[in-house]
């Protein structure tokens, strides 16, 4: 069985979703993914952040200064992220949305069926 890593960037202007986002992670059947929680700017958020969420599978990341530039909220963190971490299957979900409960089961059985990859589209609202 593949490792997995869910990656989740946030400038944490968004708290509400992203307890959502993180307690969907936390709930996936089948499998535990690590989740990354990559804060892109201000340190007393990071602070709050881990203060909140940081556990054995919730691993909260920091970089003092802001990283892409104006209006890309960290997303030089997500082209980063798969480099530094040491899962095999890495998913990405942003601190607005979160994942049904058999969402990264589902996709892992994809590829552990012997797919190099696969995705899903989001649902609307």
């Amino acid at each position: 069985m593949r490792t997995a890593a869910v990656v989740t960037v946030t400038n944490g202007k968004r708290p509400l979703e992203l307890e959502q986002c993180i307690k969907s992670i936390a709930s996936q059947k089948g499998i535990t993914p690590t989740h990354y929680i990559l804060c892109d700017g201000d340190f007393n958020t990071f602070i709050e952040i881990r203060r909140l969420y940081s556990n054995g599978c919730v691993k909260v990341c920091y970089w003092d200064t802001k990283i892409g530039g104006k209006d890309l909220e960290g997303r030089r963190w997500l082209a980063a992220a798969p480099h530094l971490i040491n899962e095999e299957v890495t998913f990405f979900c942003n601190d607005d949305d979160w994942y049904e409960a058999d969402h990264v089961e589902t996709i892992m059985e994809k590829i552990n069926e012997g797919n190099d990859w696969a995705y899903s589209f989001s649902k609307g609202v």
